[in-house]
């Protein structure tokens, strides 16, 4: 259940901010924000409850969204942002679960 409730929250989240700031409904951007949930509540699933895996999911949805920014901004070719979804989200996830625990 925790899984599941991260990657929805992670997905509304990236939705939302690529709404909010470039104006477009991208079904990759939410797909990846599934994604960025998932990734980010892996390592501390069996400890967090539902709460912790939904603000896990949302920040991980903030973190995908400002990842995919900076290595943009970079000039780094990632066509599928896969160093923003496994790389940024997967720190976060790590950092998370020590929250958790």
């Amino acid at each position: 259940m925790n899984t599941t409730i991260s990657a929805a929250a992670g997905g509304l989240t990236v939705f939302i901010i690529t709404m909010a700031l470039d104006h477009i409904e991208c079904v990759s951007s939410l797909s990846n924000g599934l994604l960025a949930g998932l990734v980010s509540i892996t390592a501390g699933c069996d400890a967090s409850n539902p709460w912790w895996s939904m603000l896990i999911g949302v920040i991980g949805g903030f973190v995908f969204c400002g990842s995919i920014r900076l290595v943009k901004y970079a000039g780094i070719d990632d066509p599928l942002d896969a160093s923003s979804v496994h790389g940024a989200c997967g720190f976060w996830g790590c950092i998370a679960s020590g929250l958790v625990r």
